[in-house]
């Protein structure tokens, strides 16, 4: 943020403060408080919509493994999955973001599934 935006930033949590009695800190906490709620908000999105995800590809290796066929299913395909699932995984261990690697860790363990179902059964 550039320097005389900070100021003018400061300067008004100053004023807010002063005519509500409240800290620096406080005015602060209640200013961020809708910010933090939406991204607690989106965080429980993420997980469910991660977990939906995984869900939604089991019916997939089902098919495979109980069928002991892979017609109709692209290994170059689930192949670029289970390879872009390892790249998101190193992302998120980098990152230390826990959505990220539980989601791609879960992606990865099912397109190896359905990889290996796939050399198996065609």
């Amino acid at each position: 943020m550039p320097l005389h935006h900070y100021h003018k930033r400061q300067r008004a949590i100053e004023a807010v403060a002063e005519v509500e009695g409240m800290s620096d800190a406080q005015v602060q906490a209640a200013v961020l408080q809708p910010v933090n709620r939406f991204k607690r908000i989106l965080d429980k999105t993420v997980y469910f919509t991660g977990a939906l995800s995984i869900v939604m590809a089991i019916p997939q290796v089902l098919q495979i493994y109980l069928n002991q066929s892979a017609a109709g299913v692209s290994f170059i395909t689930w192949f670029t999955f289970m390879i872009n699932a390892v790249i998101w995984t190193t992302y998120g261990i980098v990152h230390k973001e826990k959505p990220i690697l539980m989601m791609y860790i879960s992606y990865f363990i099912i397109d190896v599934f359905i990889v290996i179902g796939i050399l198996m059964y065609t």
